[in-house]
């Protein structure tokens, strides 16, 4: 049976900061997870490949490296998606510099750097790694079967590094930025009126900024 708790609007929004910080955390983990798995898959398929006797799978490894590049895709919207609704739909209605909107502000540290140094790293090693997978597939064809196989392998796999390729450029952004979004009314210029300040998750994000300061 489910019990029905009324909640109110500062509660609320607590909550759903709360909750996002939780996914946005989560959601990390999974991408470091993720970039280690990475590094070790050309090494574990070399391996794989030479314990089994099944030179094969080199046809499949750059399929494999274009799966895991999509699931980094996914995981970064991912994250992105949490840190923009906190900034233009929670930070926006509290008094104060909220941790999103500190991280877009030009600070010395440069904060947005982090994430893009992380970003440049993966997709570095994404191209890298499938430029070396297609060529193991190409020399595996040459050796193994004809001519007209091995330019078929070497069609294929260029059609599909620049259709990514194209992908990418088009989808990739490296942080959750805002600044292209309409302008928000600063809650300082906004008449206070009852309920518009929310001072527990206020309260919640002011303790979240100063551990990650710390």
């Amino acid at each position: 049976m489910f019990t029905l708790v009324r909640m109110t609007q500062d509660e609320f929004m607590a909550l759903q900061y709360q909750t996002l910080r939780e996914e946005i955390r989560d959601t990390k983990a999974r991408i470091y997870k993720l970039i280690g798995l990475a590094l070790l898959i050309m090494p574990a398929a070399q391996y794989l490949v030479g314990t089994s006797h099944l030179p094969v799978l080199l046809l499949g490894l750059p399929l494999i490296i274009l799966i895991m590049a999509l699931l980094y895709v996914s995981e970064n919207h991912s994250l992105m998606r949490c840190g923009r609704y906190i900034r233009t739909h929670i930070e926006n209605k509290i008094h104060g510099e909220g941790w999103e909107e500190w991280l877009e502000s030009k600070d010395s540290c440069e904060p947005r750097n982090v994430d893009k140094f992380v970003n440049y790293c993966f997709y570095g090693l994404f191209f890298l790694y499938y430029t070396v997978a297609v060529c193991l597939a190409v020399q595996y064809t040459a050796d193994h079967y004809s001519q007209l196989a091995t330019g078929a392998i070497i069609g294929a796999y260029s059609a599909v590094g620049v259709v990514y390729a194209a992908f990418l450029l088009k989808a990739i952004r490296l942080t959750t930025s805002t600044k292209l979004d309409p302008p928000h009314p600063h809650p300082k210029s906004i008449p206070a009126e009852p309920g518009t300040v929310l001072p527990q998750a206020q309260a919640v994000m002011q303790t979240e900024q100063q551990d990650r300061v710390s």
